[in-house]
């Protein structure tokens, strides 16, 4: 009898293992699949966040308008030194800037409209200056 037992126990292990690698490789797919949908998720979640950022901050892709940035420039840099040259080139920078504006393409108009602004300013208070000396 112990003979007939024998190969029965060796096929029920062989069974068993074969259990225990199925059991084995479908929690390993399972594991796998949780990352994979974890990592997709964070993905989703990631890219909802930026398309909420974009549709938020209004000024995804837009550029700086270039002639107000370097009038905003010239009527700083006037107002310490050099305030007749650095005002004529901000105020008409400034003019040009503000003219040419895009309001759907770019920021920064209130820099156009403060350099030009400041570079009047200079011109008048440095041409009252020298006319007085």
């Amino acid at each position: 009898m112990d003979e007939n037992m024998e190969p029965k126990t060796n096929e029920n292990v062989g069974k068993v293992e074969n259990v225990e690698t199925t059991n084995s490789s479908t929690e390993q797919n399972t594991g796998y699949n949780a990352e994979v949908r974890q990592v997709l998720n964070s993905t989703a979640t990631e890219q909802t966040q930026q398309q909420a950022y974009q549709q938020t901050s209004g000024t995804a892709n837009k550029n700086v308008n270039a002639c107000g940035l370097i009038s905003f420039i010239f009527s700083m840099i006037g107002i310490f030194m050099f305030g007749l040259p650095c005002g004529i080139v901000a105020t008409i920078l400034g003019i040009i800037g503000v003219a040419t504006f895009k309001p759907e393409k770019q920021t920064g108009r209130w820099m156009g409209i403060t350099g030009l602004a400041v570079g009047a300013v200079e011109v008048v208070v440095m041409g009252l200056y020298i006319s007085v000396i």
